[in-house]
């Protein structure tokens, strides 16, 4: 199917589900990324606090910018990428002290074992987190990249024109 040939959306039953199992492929990525996303949401919440969490998904901004030069070939001026820079640096400060690393409690007894699962769950956990804000940067910019043509609205009517003339 091409840009040009008309919607058969419109159908109904097994014709409409066999119209967009073949015709969502564009949007078969986005839904795999998203679930994706949640997964490493889940993930990452288990091993981190609320708040660091919601600190490093502000990356979002930064690695959308990233993508939106690398893929979208935008140029953004020192300026936006100071401000965005800044953005990281904030994020990096507000989160550094739910970390937990080198408190009174783990440091005075011994720790061991203990300390050490703890400091790789967390480290999983902001993995995930990171992976996570990566993915969101790029499904950002993979919806932009790759419009829908405007034939394949589903379930609505839009009108054709006939050309004049």
């Amino acid at each position: 199917m091409n840009d040009t040939e008309p919607s058969d959306a419109q159908g109904r039953g097994a014709r409409k589900l066999t119209w967009l199992a073949a015709n969502s492929g564009k949007m078969l990525i986005l839904a795999l990324i998203y679930g994706a996303m949640n997964l490493l949401s889940f993930v990452s919440l288990q091993r981190i606090d609320a708040a660091a969490f919601t600190v490093c998904a502000q990356l979002k901004i930064l690695t959308t910018a990233f993508f939106s030069v690398v893929v979208l070939g935008r140029k953004l001026t020192w300026t936006k990428w100071r401000a965005l820079l800044l953005i990281v640096a904030a994020s990096i400060l507000v989160s550094t002290p739910s970390l937990g690393v080198g408190s009174c409690d783990e440091t005075a007894g011994g720790g061991g074992e203990a300390s050490d699962s703890n400091f790789f769950d967390t480290l999983v956990g902001f993995g995930a987190v990171l992976l996570e804000v990566v993915l969101s940067g790029f499904a950002s910019i993979y919806f932009e990249k790759v419009p829908l043509p405007a034939y394949q609205c589903l379930g609505c009517s839009v009108p054709r024109f006939a050309p004049r003339g």
